[in-house]
């Protein structure tokens, strides 16, 4: 009876084991499969933000431009302004 009972508590101890080698080979394959998802939305997340990014860095240029644009056009128009202000004092003097 002895030897049946050490048997039987030998088995039992392979079994515990067994299924802790198997429990730590599934907690190892969940966590790489978890690692890899996780590093794949990061990849995806990243285009994404560097997609916008790109995107609103484009139209920053755009707005630069046409404020520059706009600043030549304005002080074009002074110019003109002051000159033809000039020349109308210069002939209110002549006339003078």
């Amino acid at each position: 009876m002895k030897a049946a009972a050490d048997r039987t508590s030998a088995a039992a101890a392979q079994a515990v084991d067994a299924s802790k080698g198997t429990a730590e080979a599934v907690i190892s394959q969940g966590a790489a499969f978890l690692a890899q998802q996780f590093r794949e939305a990061v990849r995806e997340a990243t285009a994404a933000m560097l997609a916008e990014l790109r995107q609103e860095a484009a139209r920053a240029e755009r707005a630069s431009r046409i404020a520059v644009r706009i600043a030549w056009t304005l002080g074009s128009l002074s110019a003109a302004g002051l000159a033809g202000l000039g020349g109308f004092l210069l002939a209110g003097l002549g006339h003078g």
